[in-house]
């Protein structure tokens, strides 16, 4: 059977550029992920918090906060685990899963869900919403690490 690919099809993609006039070539392409990539690391600051399994960059210090007094808490989750997290505004090396939940919240008025690595996978802790939209990461400190120790 042949195909007749003049005319778009839902089940191909199909490649946009800005300019129609412009063509696509690897310089271009390059230059793209190079700013890309550029404006993720003006992001971090250049002092890194990694993640301890994989080394893939998490956070930074300047992002540390403090929520209800303090930067560092320590919690127990319902099956009596202990865990030290340290709050951030953002984390952009973490991929939030799951759905909200507020049962068993650390910090009141909050919903959590769980953050992990986006690299590894591993579970680095949550992010936390409040009914206006606020959010902020607790992290687990023994599962980071200081790339500027």
């Amino acid at each position: 059977m042949i195909s007749d690919y003049s005319s778009p099809r839902p089940d191909h993609f199909q490649l946009r550029l800005r300019d129609p006039a412009e063509k696509p070539n690897k310089i271009n392409s390059k230059v793209i992920l190079q700013e890309k990539n550029q404006k993720k690391e003006e992001k971090f600051n250049k002092k890194f918090i990694l993640c301890k399994t994989c080394n893939h960059k998490i956070t930074s210090k300047e992002e540390s906060i403090s929520v209800s007094n303090s930067h560092q808490h320590t919690f127990a989750n319902p099956a009596g685990i202990l865990f030290d997290i340290g709050c951030f505004k953002s984390a952009p090396g973490c991929q939030n899963t799951g759905p909200f939940t507020a049962e068993f919240s650390w910090f009141k008025g909050f919903k959590w869900r769980i953050s992990i690595c986006e690299s590894c996978f591993t579970h680095l802790g949550w992010v936390f919403l409040s009914s206006t939209n606020h959010t902020f990461f607790g992290l687990i400190l023994d599962r980071l690490i200081d790339s500027n120790p």
